[in-house]
């Protein structure tokens, strides 16, 4: 039986439709994860049924590839394109890692142990990479060891969502206990906690230009997208959507997407902390969210086993 704090992750609601009978058993499995290929022409998901690869331009599933793994929540390439780190497990029972060459997908590594579920990961270097799981632990790998180079223990609860801020060399990690959490990525240790979402925190990304004092936006189950400048720990802004986001993504330094239960791109600027413009997307919940630079579209998947692609007008983007 699945955890009900399970219910609560953006990556892991697919479940509670499951228990409610919503899907039937020739029904896809939920994409909880998506990410655009390192040249540009695919776009690789994760879900029960494994990594499955897409072309970008038809968005027809081109190849599928399955994984032992009985749940698969996330996944992200190197920044150097060689490697697709993919994480997950079973619920209460173990948690799975594995990095892949790409394009090949030839195993390189694969991390397992006793616990709980990895929710996220991000990478650090070509060669490092940091994963965060339902047992409230950020932990911090090379490729070539078998055991974590650092364990951060600082949540409370279950962690949603991790990104690396490079410039400061800081992760941001956001969790069930409602609150984000701001590491020393090369030491270990915690710097502070920002404790203004009143539930749980379900996605947190990167303002593409980073400055000395660099933008994140925290998405919410109190229905909230907040702005912060975490090197400094202060909250800049926030809006309250009509429904509860579970992933974001930006488009320009000032303009993010927000989308959630209802199946609606929210697209939300972040300095009149407005919503400039709603594109309804999805019949069901959208669990993940890309955005493609070469093409202008959004990449979102859902609960329904669903990608799809939207073009937002450039109008509504205009600085």
């Amino acid at each position: 039986m699945i955890s009900s704090r399970l219910l609560m992750h953006n990556l892991t609601l697919i479940m509670s439709t499951v228990l409610a009978g919503a899907l039937s058993a020739q029904s896809p499995p939920p994409i909880t994860g998506c990410a655009i290929s390192p040249n540009g022409k695919n776009i690789l998901t994760s879900s029960q049924d494994g990594i499955t690869r897409y072309g970008l331009a038809t968005e027809r599933q081109l190849k599928t590839y399955s994984i032992s793994s009985a749940n698969l929540h996330d996944l992200a390439f190197s920044p150097d394109g060689s490697h697709l780190l993919i994480v997950g497990g079973r619920p209460s029972e173990e948690w799975h890692a594995a990095a892949y060459h790409w394009p090949s997908f030839k195993l390189h590594k694969a991390f397992n142990g006793a616990g709980d579920s990895i929710t996220t990961n991000v990478w650090l270097s070509d060669d490092k990479f940091a994963t965060a799981d339902l047992e409230g632990l950020v932990k911090v790998w090379f490729l070539s060891s078998n055991k974590p180079h650092l364990t951060l223990n600082g949540h409370s609860n279950g962690i949603t969502s991790l990104v690396y801020l490079k410039s400061q060399d800081l992760l941001v990690s956001g969790g069930l206990d409602n609150s984000i959490r701001v590491w020393d990525a090369g030491q270990g240790t915690l710097i502070r906690s920002l404790n203004q979402h009143t539930h749980p925190v379900t996605a947190i990304a990167i303002a593409p230009v980073e400055s000395a004092l660099p933008i994140i936006a925290s998405a919410g189950e109190d229905r909230t997208v907040r702005f912060w400048q975490p090197t400094i720990g202060r909250m800049v802004r926030y809006i309250r959507l009509p429904t509860k986001p579970l992933c974001l993504a930006w488009l320009t330094d000032r303009h993010l997407v927000a989308a959630g239960r209802d199946g609606i791109l929210y697209v939300v600027d972040s300095l009149n902390v407005e919503i400039t413009n709603s594109v309804r997307a999805s019949k069901s919940w959208i669990y993940s969210l890309a955005y493609d630079e070469r093409t202008g579209y959004v990449i979102y998947t859902d609960a329904n086993g669903r990608l799809g692609k939207q073009k937002l007008p450039i109008s509504e983007l205009a600085e």
